[in-house]
């Protein structure tokens, strides 16, 4: 498995996949799904985080790891939800999607852009 993004690792979105990790990591399933979300979160903030990466601050590059890592690990689970017993996999969706709004509404306001080093 291969990191194919800028901000969005695979070692990051396996760890938030939780119990889903093992089956996520052997399929490979992380990969597929990194430069559509990356290409979404840039849309979705009307900036451009992949072309400004080296430009960025230390806080502001963590943001974008857990948004992308979230909004990825929600993918790679929701492709094999049945793995989860009971409630399980909603809830690990349920939580990656309140951290993926949470971050996405920081990168989204331009003080705190300014404010985490973003411009």
């Amino acid at each position: 498995m291969g990191d194919e993004g800028t901000f969005t690792k695979s070692a990051d979105i396996i760890v938030r996949c939780g119990a889903f990790a093992a089956t996520a990591s052997a399929v490979g399933q992380t990969d597929k799904f990194v430069q559509d979300v990356e290409a979404y979160i840039c849309d979705e903030t009307r900036y451009d985080w992949v072309t400004n990466y080296g430009t960025l601050g230390a806080k502001t590059k963590l943001i974008l790891k857990e948004v992308g890592a979230c909004i990825c690990a929600m993918y790679a689970i929701s492709v094999s939800l049945s793995e989860f017993t009971g409630r399980n996999g909603e809830t690990l969706m349920d939580f990656l999607h309140y951290r993926a709004l949470k971050g996405m509404d920081v990168l989204r306001e331009t003080a705190s852009r300014k404010f985490i080093g973003g411009e």
